[in-house]
């Protein structure tokens, strides 16, 4: 079995880096996910805007920072990082974007856990069910998935708009996730 490769980013003395391997681990563990898991600790600020860090610790699996909206920023800092969850503020990011990370990059392994408990066929899961979609569509149907792993239902304003960002034609991006 191929094994996603989580990176955490960190600065010495971060308090939660530790906290994020155990977090990482146990979430896969549950997924039954084999990660390899990296620490990278980023030494100075030349360093963190090399890294694309957000601050200490930074969560990546298959090299994609794993809170929602986050490929975007350009804010890159040498200090600690603070995640906006569903619960509040915290140090470490939301269980659910993890678990959706290591689901959506994991080469095998979950799938089949998901096919004996759903009886969903194969074409509908993984790389396999968006192999048809274009680069663009696929984000467009990762950036819905987010949404509703973290529990927010996009709306079809926000669907409207990221459609546009991605320079997709809504009807059409939707047609083609249908099909």
């Amino acid at each position: 079995m191929s094994r996603p490769r989580v990176e955490i980013l960190h600065v010495a003395g971060c308090p939660n880096h530790e906290s994020a391997r155990t977090q990482v681990e146990r979430i896969a563990a549950k997924l039954g996910v084999q990660p390899q898991i990296d620490l990278i600790q980023v030494a100075d600020a030349d360093a963190a805007r090399r890294f694309r860090f957000l601050g200490s610790p930074t969560v990546r699996v298959g090299g994609v920072d794993i809170e929602p909206g986050a490929e975007g920023r350009r804010d890159f800092v040498f200090s600690c990082r603070v995640y906006r969850t569903e619960d509040g503020l915290a140090g470490l990011p939301d269980d659910a974007w993890l678990r959706c990370a290591l689901t959506e990059r994991a080469p095998t392994g979950p799938a089949e856990r998901i096919l004996e408990v759903t009886a969903l066929p194969p074409e509908r899961l993984g790389s396999a069910r968006g192999a048809r979609l274009s680069e663009d569509e696929r984000g467009f149907y990762r950036w819905i998935l987010r949404r509703f792993a973290e529990g927010r239902p996009p709306p079809p304003a926000a669907l409207r708009q990221e459609a546009d960002r991605l320079r997709l034609a809504l009807g059409g991006a939707l047609a083609a996730l249908r099909r």
